[in-house]
Formats: structure tokens, sequence, C-alpha cells
């Protein structure tokens, strides 16, 4: 099949009930708030106001989502990820089960 795609994969029980319920209020808050949706060569860019009641909402919801997000896959993902991020050569080499 060729090259394996990373995966991303969201973790939800790293997160409390209140802060899973938190993540799903702030969801549906922030659809009702999007005015516009394009779509890009990699994903969407959602429009929505630059109020600071709506500009704290998506920090919010931001924090709660760095916790869940998981990134892995093949050879060349853990790289990948690395120069996505700006983590730098620093990192060893990854051991092949």
């Amino acid at each position: 099949m060729g090259d394996q795609l990373p995966v991303i994969a969201c973790e939800l029980t790293a997160l409390t009930e209140a802060q899973r319920r938190r993540r799903a209020e702030l969801a549906e808050i922030l659809r009702g708030e999007v005015h516009e949706v394009t779509e890009l060569p990699s994903g969407y860019a959602y429009h929505l106001d630059r109020d600071p009641s709506t500009v704290q909402k998506v920090d919010e919801l931001i924090s709660l989502e760095r916790l869940v997000l998981e990134i892995g896959g093949g050879p060349g993902v853990r790289e990948f990820v690395a120069a996505q991020f700006g983590i730098g050569s620093s990192l060893p080499p990854r051991e092949e089960p």
C-alpha cells in the first residue's frame, strides 16, 4: 500500500468528565458563531468574529484539544511532526519494533 499516512487520533479519556462537557459546549457554541468556511488543500478555515469573547472561547477549546490530540504513524511520521512543530533535530533516532 506504499507509505503509511500519519494517524491523528483524539483520546477523550485524557479529559475529566467536566472537561469533556465543557469541550462539547464550546464546540457547539463556536459552531453557531462560524460565519464562513473556506476549504484549504490541507483542511478547512473557520471564520469567526474577533471579539474578545469569541477569542477566549477558541483559546479555551484549543487548550482542551491539546490534551487529547495524538499524532502517530509509520516511519518518518515522528520526523514530520518534529519539523511541523519546530522541534528540530534534537530527537533521538526512533526505535523500530
